[in-house]
């Protein structure tokens, strides 16, 4: 945020899909505004797919009361979004399944990978058949916690936390 400067950086994410309408400072990078998991899994999907955003659809057909086809849309033919490029893309995923990396907070063998169906995902991620791209967010108290994990072919987002706001058990990590 520092470098590509506010203005820049929520630009971006209102290309990625995330609707916030204001930059709150420097520590809005660190995800001080909510966004639905709708709109993160919207966001990360971009950089499973190639830098290209494939925007949420809610309505896949509309038919009239005669059964007339008012509206479909074809999922072999989504309308996307370029958002970066490819290479900025690979960049980071790479960051994201790099499994050396994130053992220390994940462990050796944990339920964000395929380590378990292929060894290989365990220490020698570029060798991996079924790497697993995954970020995981915290807040204060905690309140509540998500998940967004990602492969080309599917991209997943989880949120745990009370309804009525308040705290989860202290220890509640996005990774559990």
């Amino acid at each position: 945020m520092e470098y590509a400067g506010p203005d820049n950086v929520l630009t971006t994410v209102h290309r990625l899909g995330l609707t916030q309408e204001q930059n709150l400072g420097i520590s809005w990078a660190l995800g001080t505004e909510n966004a639905s998991v709708l709109q993160m899994v919207d966001a990360y999907q971009a950089f499973a797919n190639s830098g290209n955003r494939v925007p949420s659809q809610g309505i896949l057909d509309i038919w009239d009361n005669y059964g007339h086809s008012l509206f479909h849309y074809d999922p072999t033919h989504p309308p996307t979004v370029p958002i970066f490029s490819p290479q900025v893309s690979y960049l980071m995923t790479s960051v994201l399944t790099d499994e050396k990396d994130r053992a220390g907070e994940f462990g050796v063998d944990h339920d964000l990978s395929f380590g378990d169906i292929d060894s290989t995902c365990i220490w020698n991620y570029q060798a991996c058949q079924h790497p697993v791209a995954t970020k995981t967010g915290t807040t204060d108290g905690p309140k509540d916690t998500w998940t967004i994990g990602y492969t080309p072919n599917v991209v997943v987002g989880v949120w745990s936390g009370n309804a009525n706001n308040e705290s989860m058990n202290p220890g509640t990590l996005g990774i559990v």
